[in-house]
Parts: C-alpha cells; sequence; structure tokens
C-alpha cells in the first residue's frame, strides 16, 4: 500500500517537472509577439465631435427650425378656420357643418401625415449622414491601427477603466476631420 503511494507521488512530481521543462523551453521572444497591442476609442464622442457630424447637426438644427416655423402657421391657420366654422355653427345646417367640420378634419390629419412623412424623411437623411462618417471613422481607426500596429482597437464603453495612453480618440478625430469635412443633409422630397 505504502509503495501504491509513493508510485503516485512519483507521478505527480514527473509530471510536474515536465510541464516545467515545457515551460522554461519556451523561447521567451515568443510570448511577447502574441500581446496583441490595444486601444481604446470613444465612438460617440468622436462621431459628435468631428466636423462632420458637427455639420450635420447643425443643417438639422436649420432643417427643423424651418419646419416648425412652417408647421405653427399651417396648424394656426387651421384653428382659426376652425373657430370660424364654431362662429358659423348657428348659421348653417347641421349637414352642412358637418360636412364642413368633416373637410377641416382632413385637412388636419393631412397636415399630420405630411409632418411625419417629412420627420421620417429627415431621419433617414441623418442616418444615412451618420453611416458615411461612421465608415470615414471606421477606415481613419484602421489607418492608425496599422501604422501603429495596433491588433485590437475596443470602444470605451466596453472597458471599465482604461489608460490615458491607449485612448486613440483624438487622433482618429484628426484623421476624420481631414478626410471628411462636411456631409451635406439631403432630405428627399415628398
Amino acid at each position: 500500500m505504502v509503495k501504491r503511494t509513493g508510485f503516485t507521488f512519483c507521478r505527480v512530481v514527473l509530471l510536474a517537472a515536465l510541464v516545467a521543462v515545457c515551460a522554461i523551453s519556451r523561447p521567451l521572444g515568443v510570448a511577447a509577439a502574441e500581446t496583441p497591442q490595444i486601444a481604446v476609442l470613444n465612438v460617440e464622442a468622436v462621431l459628435n465631435s468631428s466636423n462632420a457630424g458637427r455639420s450635420v447637426q447643425e443643417q438639422l438644427k436649420k432643417i427643423r427650425s424651418a419646419n416648425q416655423e412652417k408647421d405653427q402657421e399651417s396648424e394656426a391657420a387651421l384653428r382659426t378656420e376652425g373657430e370660424q366654422l364654431m362662429k358659423q355653427r348657428a348659421v348653417l345646417s347641421e349637414e352642412a357643418f358637418a360636412t364642413k367640420q368633416k373637410e377641416l378634419q382632413s385637412r388636419f390629419e393631412t397636415l399630420r401625415q405630411g409632418f411625419d412623412e417629412r420627420q421620417q424623411r429627415i431621419q433617414s437623411a441623418v442616418e444615412k449622414a451618420r453611416t458615411q462618417i461612421h465608415e470615414a471613422l471606421v477606415e481613419a481607426t484602421r489607418d492608425i491601427a496599422a501604422e501603429r500596429d495596433i491588433d485590437i482597437v475596443l470602444s470605451q464603453t466596453a472597458t471599465a477603466l482604461t489608460s490615458k495612453e491607449l485612448d486613440i480618440s483624438k487622433d482618429v478625430l484628426d484623421r476624420l476631420n481631414e478626410t471628411l469635412s462636411e456631409i451635406p443633409l439631403a432630405v428627399d422630397a415628398p
């Protein structure tokens, strides 16, 4: 019985020695070459801070402002017509009043539909522009990663804590601004 325990002990020692020899015999340069170079990128900050991103936001603000003025004018005109219709209620027949009320309601609905369709077109244009900016951002990131032999670029949102030396956001922003300064926001007409 004692011999068996000694035999098992010898097997464990022999196995540990074999593992140690394998670990020591591995070339030291191999471990260093396999360590990936990592960088961190704040994608949202770069997208929003880029010249193209700011350009899209400014264009969007102007478009929304102009549309809001038009919508308010149209809505005010329809409200005025509704108030005038209510004043005429006493002199109009029930049938005539109901017909005019339906027409007015139909115009309100048409105004709302036009507003919704325009909002969808604006949103689609913004998404297209942001996609173009994002594609240029990816290309700028690839270029910088290739220049610096970076293997992995992580989004800053995927990390809990990183060193400032790993952050390539400013360099990517500068490269993005060089390659893409402005994107016209093309809102399709109805």
